[in-house]
């Protein structure tokens, strides 16, 4: 601020505050603090928290590498001099991202910095050209969805992950084909992807790009199961999607995938159910998972998309125009 003042001929530098801090992405000298913060973490990706051992501050760093095929930007906010760090992954050329953790939990530091933070990594998302963010949040994290739903994320789904301890996987009962995706089943995946998943989840999260670290089970030329398949130094997490019309066939499609998934019988293994393939948890009890924990599936859109667009022709004059009614 300038102003002059008496017995001055040129106006004079007036004291400011300094400015205020906002959301900003990490540094190389923010990597100590991320690394002290990191077992404080609310976990927002199941796959990162579950089965892969790379930690906050390492994926902090890799992603600072050019040839990184997962890119994993972290943003950091201080508030009353404490620090709330956040981790989201994108894929190069990928329109959506996940949120990956956030550090300290809201119950430590408070919702109102969770809030902040959220907010200017929506900005630096849609900034990148992300369309959507995504969170994977455990029921038991009361305040971490309160915090989402301030920063305006809404609910699309729910899941339970279900938990089978590392052993020989059973052998199918009914023998059936499964191997890993190619490129030529892509109809078929699209073709079942259609029939069992809701219109909301496919807008949330479209199908799956490319065969890599997908399964599929055939009967017949149909494609009745895939399993989109995450392996990591912790675990093995499994989603799969089953047509709903093959109920039947569900228990000897997931042990044939089961029994050829490596490293099946070293690793605690994951399956993810969404609420609307709830009908699997037998199949799974059979096979020797248990349930593990429930989930809420949250998305946030960074940009407003256009739904329709109608050009309307203007009502001669002296007619009443129609007002139609709002939808309930």
């Amino acid at each position: 601020m300038l102003r002059k003042t008496p017995g001055h001929s040129g106006p004079i530098k007036m004291a400011t505050k300094p400015p205020v801090d906002t959301v900003r992405p990490c540094n190389l000298g923010d990597l100590p603090r991320l690394r002290a913060l990191e077992s404080r973490s609310v976990h927002l990706d199941t796959a990162y928290g579950l089965v892969y051992r790379m930690g906050l501050a390492d994926r902090a760093l890799l992603t600072r590498l050019p040839l990184a095929r997962i890119r994993t930007p972290t943003y950091i906010l201080r508030r009353n001099g404490r620090h709330v760090i956040g981790q989201l992954a994108c894929r190069r050329g990928d329109g959506r991202a996940s949120l990956i953790a956030i550090t300290p939990a809201p119950g430590l530091i408070g919702i109102p910095p969770w809030v902040e933070l959220l907010e200017g990594m929506i900005a630096a998302a849609g900034g990148r050209g992300i369309r959507s963010l995504r969170a994977e949040v455990d029921n038991d994290e009361i305040e971490a969805l309160d915090a989402l739903r301030q920063a305006g994320f809404i609910v699309y789904a729910r899941q339970e992950i279900w938990r089978r301890e590392p052993e020989k996987p059973p052998r199918p009962a009914t023998s059936i084909l499964s191997r890993p995706a190619t490129g030529a089943d892509a109809f078929g995946i699209g073709a079942l992807f259609v029939s069992a998943v809701p219109k909301l989840v496919l807008q949330a999260e479209s199908l799956p790009e490319g065969p890599k670290g997908g399964w599929i089970c055939r009967a017949g030329d149909r494609v009745i199961a895939h399993l989109s398949v995450q392996r990591g130094r912790r675990g093995i997490l499994i989603r799969p999607v089953v047509h709903p019309d093959l109920a039947d066939m569900a228990e000897p499609a997931l042990a044939s995938a089961l029994a050829e998934i490596r490293a099946a019988d070293r690793l605690p293994t994951y399956c993810c159910v969404r609420n609307y393939q709830g009908w699997l948890r037998d199949a799974l009890e059979n096979i020797g998972f248990v349930p593990w924990l429930r989930q809420t599936v949250m998305i946030r859109y960074t940009t407003a998309r256009v739904v329709r667009t109608a050009i309307s022709t203007p009502e001669p004059v002296g007619r009443a125009l129609a007002v139609p009614p709002i939808a309930e």
